[in-house]
């Protein structure tokens, strides 16, 4: 199933199946009790343990939602599906992508945490700071820290990173140990055991240890496009337990961390724009400069996972258009296609030459035979229109799977797309189902 959701780029199971015998087939499949969420996620993480052993992985983690209104009059009260917010019906899903901390070549998905909330639960927020987090649904930052931990288990190293969200102190004295470091983005101003500056106040004090210039490119919303300077700093703090923490008695009184801050200069900051501003909390050692400027670039990566979400939704496989009728049906889509989400992401990636992406890593054996049967019917007579690439390294397929998009294959060109590498995918998963057959013929006959 994984394969025709790649090739269709949708997952509305009439468009991916090739009869209605197989577009039944799938319907039960993903509605089967016995196809659990749990299993499909370890059939996900195993290939992702594998590629990681002996690696840097950074895990990369958010949330988001996927909307379901358009069933709200067929699905059922706690079949998988509740309230996203907004009066929204739909499910949470909270991934971890694991990205090789050298080059920052995704590797695959190290957890993905699913969850709804009930549609007539009443909020009682008087209470929550006395709540243990094990029953908040914050907890969700932690839990999928600890089995990103069980997946990599065998990586070199493994930094986990979160936004806002994830500055949680309790993940700060839980999760980190002699494998694992965490790299968060602030999200409170925080009191210190040391002193009586707050943790913003003691970090601005410091001089700035480098300048760098970042290119930004406009949203034509927020940011201008401009070269930003961004100037550095990095102070080393004791990160005091919250009041209502330290009263439970299980918490050390503090916790040792390091705050980087990037923050753009004055001089690059158009009228009437704020500047970009990263406070960054890490429990990796920062000694100097080099080690700030890389805990920047490695919570940079974290927009990858922000594509992922683009790609899940309306500009990608439109996950949210799928017809099937149940709940946990729609979330079990929502796994295989996340899984498939991944592999589009290495071709892009693949795309430009920046990482070092192994074909065997995307596309199976007879995949790739099928692929270098396609390739000569897409090369012209001149070497300007040969593939250059060895067949070992992905970017050698991602070439033929931009050709088959319509790519016009010239370097000097503009290289091949998102929609382009999209619409080469679902060209070649027909031409390969057509592949499978003639070859299937041909060694019986």
């Amino acid at each position: 199933m994984e394969d025709r959701l790649i090739g269709s780029q949708k997952v509305q199971l009439r468009s991916i199946s090739k009869s209605r015998n197989e577009e039944v087939s799938f319907g039960r499949l993903l509605c089967n009790k016995k196809v659990d969420e749990e299993g499909i996620i370890l059939s996900i993480t195993k290939r992702t343990s594998e590629l990681a052993k002996g690696k840097h992985v950074l895990s990369i983690q958010d949330t988001s939602e996927l909307h379901y209104n358009c069933h709200s009059g067929r699905i059922k009260d706690y079949s998988g599906l509740g309230d996203v917010g907004r009066c929204q019906l739909g499910y949470f899903i909270h991934p971890s992508l694991a990205f090789n901390a050298t080059d920052g070549s995704l590797i695959g998905l190290s957890d993905v945490y699913l969850w709804n909330r009930d549609r007539h639960r009443r909020r009682d927020t008087s209470l929550r700071k006395q709540t243990p987090i094990e029953e908040k649904e914050s907890n969700k930052w932690i839990k999928a820290s600890q089995n990103s931990q069980a997946c990599l288990s065998e990586a070199k190293h493994l930094t986990i990173i979160q936004d806002r969200d994830g500055d949680i102190y309790e993940e700060f004295v839980t999760v980190p140990n002699e494998q694992t470091d965490l790299l968060i983005r602030s999200k409170a101003n925080r009191k210190l055991a040391d002193t009586d500056k707050s943790l913003y106040e003691l970090v601005a004090g410091q001089e700035s240890c480098v300048t760098y210039e970042v290119e930004i490119k406009t949203d034509n919303k927020k940011r201008k496009a401009r070269k930003a300077l961004m100037e550095v700093r990095y102070k080393k703090v004791k990160i005091k337990c919250p009041a209502n923490l330290k009263a439970l008695k299980k918490y050390p009184d503090y916790v040792e961390l390091t705050i980087v801050h990037a923050k753009e200069s004055k001089s690059t900051v158009p009228n009437g724009e704020s500047p970009i501003d990263w406070k960054v909390l890490t429990t990796h050692q920062v000694n100097d400069f080099m080690d700030a400027t890389q805990i920047i670039y490695w919570y940079s990566l974290r927009w990858l996972i922000e594509d992922f979400f683009r790609l899940l939704k309306k500009k990608g496989f439109n996950l949210e258009s799928s017809e099937l009728e149940t709940g946990y049906g729609l979330r079990k889509l929502g796994l295989f296609t996340m899984q498939a989400a991944t592999k589009v992401m290495q071709l892009r990636q693949a795309r430009d030459e920046q990482v070092q992406i192994a074909t065997n890593e995307v596309f199976d054996e007879q995949e790739q035979n099928c692929l270098a049967d396609i390739l000569p019917t897409l090369e012209g007579n001149t070497e300007a229109l040969k593939n250059p690439y060895t067949k070992d390294q992905l970017i050698w397929a991602t070439w033929i799977i931009a050709r088959l998009g319509g790519w016009s294959g010239y370097k000097s060109q503009r290289p091949a797309g998102l929609i382009t590498l999209k619409n080469g995918l679902q060209k070649f998963e027909m031409i390969y189902m057509g592949w499978q057959i003639h070859n299937q013929k041909n060694n019986s006959s």
